[in-house]
């Protein structure tokens, strides 16, 4: 029997894809394995999960005859079978790690659509769909970066999910809009900040309903480095948790605001910074 080859296989496959086996099961000629190649259930573990066709694995089998049949790949081409180690976003990837990672993103893409789907499901409110959307959008565009530094076609198909069509695209779609008109534009500070002004060493403080301008989120669930530390003090599932930004603006100065939210009420809510308008009055 031999055996296929491909770019990109596990390591524990790549050992023993194109190679030749004897498989005594299906010897019908009587020839006893004369050419003293190995055995074929043993090398490959064929029938088992880890082994050929097992667990996604993409390797298939074919009839070989020694003397007669023509390998279909040189030792030569299985030397160069893979492309070169490459780097991205400071990390070394091969073709196999890369083909993981791509099916990681593919995963997330997955697993964000069918959130949408149940959000919609159970009504909740716009803003948990919008925030959804947002992360949506990110997914989208990291596997599409990655799969052009990786030299991958993107398999979009992958990412499909039952019940996700253009309707509910559409309604997460209006949800989000609806969610910016309604508190992406108009949040508040929820409680007095007090805080030190970095420049003057000043206390000053922000009172409370301030009106945030600008907000916007720039992290969602595990995207936050701090998410596990955030749920074990306040609760709730790493998913919920978001990290907000935006400005306040007073008549001297504007001030950039972070926070971190969960269900609509603010955390760990900072000024990273305070500015003085040019043309404010001393």
């Amino acid at each position: 029997m031999e055996v296929s080859a491909h770019i990109g296989a596990r390591p524990s496959h790549a050992d023993w894809q194109e190679g030749v086996y004897y498989w005594a099961e299906k010897d019908k000629t009587g020839d006893g394995n004369q050419a003293g190649l190995p055995d074929f259930i043993e090398a490959t573990e064929y029938g088992s999960g880890p082994g050929l066709c097992g667990w996604n694995c993409r390797h298939s089998f074919f009839p070989y005859f020694p003397g007669l049949s023509e390998r279909t790949y040189s030792k030569k081409d299985l030397e160069h079978i893979d492309p070169p180690p490459f780097e991205y976003e400071g990390r070394t990837y091969t073709a196999y790690e890369a083909s993981q990672r791509q099916r990681q993103l593919e995963r997330n893409m997955r697993k964000t659509r069918r959130t949408i789907i149940g959000y919609q499901a159970a009504g909740a409110p716009d803003v948990k769909v919008a925030e959804q959307v947002i992360r949506l959008r990110r997914q989208r565009e990291a596997y599409r970066k990655f799969s052009r530094a990786a030299n991958l076609r993107p398999k979009l198909e992958r990412t499909a999910v039952g019940g996700y069509n253009r309707s509910i695209s559409s309604k997460a779609v209006w949800s989000h809009r609806r969610a910016q008109d309604i508190y992406l534009k108009e949040p508040f500070i929820q409680r007095r900040l007090d805080f030190i002004d970095k420049w003057t060493g000043e206390k000053s403080f922000i009172p409370s309903g301030a009106k945030i301008g600008y907000a916007k989120t720039i992290a969602q669930g595990e995207e936050i480095r701090i998410v596990q530390r955030l749920v074990d003090q306040y609760g709730g599932k790493p998913d919920d948790w978001a990290k907000k930004v935006g400005r306040i603006d007073s008549k001297k100065y504007y001030h950039d605001v972070h926070w971190y939210e969960h269900q609509g009420k603010q955390y760990e809510a900072k000024v990273k910074d305070r500015r003085r308008w040019k043309n404010a009055d001393s």
